[in-house]
């Protein structure tokens, strides 16, 4: 099913409307002069952990295998340190499963035992592939698979044979509680409509059992704020 990913068809209505709908929040909290989470009633937790974040090596670029495994790794390496982060997230899906295996184990390797290390295969795995590699991955403590493959059924078979958390981009609640084995659900205030819109799909999706990672994309500042609020408020 194509719209599993939860992609809009009209992305630029919903953005435009999510960007006047997150500016009058932000009116409304100055007005009553309180931070943003405050006036949605106070922080939920002290810290919001960030993810540092990588794309994929470019197979275009014709490195050899171990070298794409050791460019992701110094990036890695790097982006935890200049960050801060207690997780390092990359794409993978461009490369055969077992290059993609090989750069987890060079990622591991840099970043230590403390870190966490998600993927974010964006459906670019069959299913033959997503398992060949959670196989080889499996010594290695993902902490999470983004989107391993294109269907919502496959990605729950896929969760329910492997210790590993599962998430999807597919916004439909509905579609989602079908498939309870899938752990969490990603998505951002100008895909679901703004702030207001989030909080009640942060809190919906909890309801049917799903963790709600927010996605940062496309923002300029103002989102970015917005974003690290609902991080604490929600």
């Amino acid at each position: 099913d194509p719209f599993d990913c939860g992609y809009l068809e009209y992305p630029q209505e919903r953005s435009v409307y999510a960007a006047i709908e997150m500016a009058l929040w932000d009116a409304a909290a100055k007005e009553a002069g309180q931070p943003l989470y405050r006036y949605w009633g106070g922080a939920v937790r002290e810290r919001a952990p960030f993810v540092a974040y990588a794309y994929a090596v470019d197979p275009a670029e014709g490195h050899a295998p171990e070298k794409v495994a050791e460019i992701m790794a110094g990036i890695a390496q790097e982006s935890v340190a200049r960050t801060g982060a207690s997780m390092f997230e990359f794409k993978i899906g461009l490369h055969p499963p077992m290059v993609e295996a090989d750069v987890v184990r060079a990622v591991r390797a840099a970043v230590g035992p403390r870190i966490e290390i998600a993927v974010d295969a964006n459906t670019g795995f069959t299913v033959e592939q997503a398992r060949r590699f959670l196989f080889a991955t499996l010594g290695h403590r993902l902490a999470n698979i983004e989107e391993p493959v294109a269907r919502l059924a496959d990605a729950a078979r896929l969760r329910a044979d492997f210790p590993v958390p599962v998430s999807t981009h597919c916004a439909d609640l509905d579609a989602l509680a079908a498939h309870p084995a899938i752990d969490a659900v990603v998505s951002d205030p100008w895909s679901l409509g703004g702030a207001g819109p989030t909080l009640r799909f942060a809190s919906q999706a909890a309801a049917i059992g799903k963790r709600f990672w927010l996605r940062a994309r496309w923002e300029l500042g103002v989102a970015w704020a917005c974003l690290c609020h609902i991080g604490m408020a929600a």
